[in-house]
């Protein structure tokens, strides 16, 4: 038996296919172990042949023909094809496919978008700022009105006052000086309380922002929000295809694609730098572990995160003889066999039992340490104050200047 195998570092976990002294030899892989086992329930012998490159179709003035694999297995070069091959239109039309073995569902790979440092205002949505607000507005009133009634304006009778003593509640400094009136004294220990709670919930929230940020993408209208540029690779679109659903979005990818795409490796480093947004729509299959072999750090390939396209048929592959065969029968036959026995899955459980274990040596996350970035806001506050200060200072300088010149003159 003729098997034809592309030889790939990418898809060594499929088919594992080396170069050894000029001749092809079959080194492992879960296609490589399906063969095997054909072998063994079928009495062949196998004769390794190298592939001439991936089953693509060419389109001339006189007609369209496949290159590759598929070209050696219809010119009669090969028997079957053992490299994994996706079940496309243009493949299937022209080859005869044994059942699939496996499948390669469109994968979106990505790093979450850089967060805004600021972590001040995190913890809190808008929604809650404004109640916030509202209610430190409330309680301010209440004293100004509650204090007017009791006849303390001396004391707390300016809008000043009541703010600074606020200030004093919400900072966990206590009051200033505690009123006697019992409706007082209510609202004083009210919002002490309260401002002790929202402290609590505000100091967890922004530890948690910082050490375990929720993610950003959860969708892929989330990529569009964020100002993702989405490409793929423009001679294979039909991962594309599989993963959008818009026709116009999809339009837009491919055309996008066709200026940022150069080629795997170079589409794997854009996402592993994350120095721009970009976001690759692909077979994951291999790419990762090609990364890895061309400049791309762990650390930085470790956060290459993936989505899977949730709504779509996942493209199925397999290997493929030359039609009109009288092995397809048989081989069908005795690959549902293996399918339904187990074998095939026992054979991608071995043999892709380390594929994403490259990461697990960096733990389980990384530690980001509080830094000045963290609470700018905080120091933008105090520069913006400051200036105010000093602004107000300066003006105070001013008129007081202007009267004493002024008495000086009487």
């Amino acid at each position: 038996m003729r098997v034809v195998a592309q030889v790939d570092e990418r898809y060594k976990s499929t088919t594992h296919a080396v170069i050894i002294n000029d001749a092809v030899q079959f080194i492992g892989g879960v296609y490589v172990d399906v063969l095997l086992d054909l072998q063994k329930m079928l009495n062949f012998r196998i004769l390794p042949i190298v592939g001439k490159g991936w089953v693509k179709l060419e389109s001339t003035p006189n007609g369209s023909f496949l290159t590759g694999m598929g070209e050696q297995v219809i010119a009669g070069e090969a028997d079957i094809s053992i490299s994994k091959n996706s079940l496309l239109m243009f493949r299937v039309e022209r080859l005869c496919f044994l059942p699939p073995i496996s499948i390669s569902p469109a994968t979106a790979f990505y790093r979450e978008p850089i967060r805004n440092r600021n972590s001040i205002l995190t913890p809190f949505k808008a929604s809650a700022l404004i109640a916030l607000g509202l209610l430190w507005i409330m309680i301010t009133a209440s004293f100004i009105i509650l204090f007017s009634k009791h006849g303390n304006e001396s004391l707390y009778g300016t809008i000043v006052d009541a703010v600074f003593s606020l200030v004093n509640a919400i900072s966990l400094q206590g009051w200033t000086i505690f009123p006697t009136q019992f409706s007082l004294q209510v609202l004083c220990l009210t919002a002490i309380f309260s401002s002790s709670l929202i402290h609590a919930y505000y100091t967890a929230s922004f530890v948690a922002t910082i050490s375990a940020p929720l993610p950003l993408i959860h969708r892929f209208s989330d990529f569009l929000k964020y100002g993702y540029r989405i490409f793929t690779n423009p001679t294979s679109p039909q991962y594309a295809q599989d993963f959008i659903n818009d026709i116009r979005i999809l339009n837009n990818v491919m055309s996008q694609s066709k200026s940022i795409f150069r080629n795997n490796e170079d589409a794997i480093l854009k996402i592993a730098k994350g120095e721009q947004r970009f976001a690759l729509i692909y077979n994951g299959d291999g790419l990762l572990n090609l990364a890895l072999r061309n400049n791309a750090s762990k650390q930085d390939l470790c956060r290459i995160l993936s989505m899977k396209a949730v709504h779509n048929v996942p493209i199925k592959d397999g290997m493929f003889l030359r039609k009109g065969t009288p092995f397809k029968e048989i081989f069908t036959h005795r690959t549902i066999l293996l399918t339904e026995r187990g074998h095939v899955r026992h054979h991608f459980n071995r043999n892709f039992r380390d594929e994403n274990n490259h990461c697990s040596d960096l733990g389980q996350r990384v530690i980001t340490p509080i830094n000045f970035q963290h609470g700018s806001v905080a120091f933008e506050i105090l520069v913006v104050g400051f200036a105010i200060s000093v602004a107000s200072f300066v003006l105070e300088c001013r008129i007081f200047s202007d009267k004493s010149s002024r008495s000086h003159l009487k």
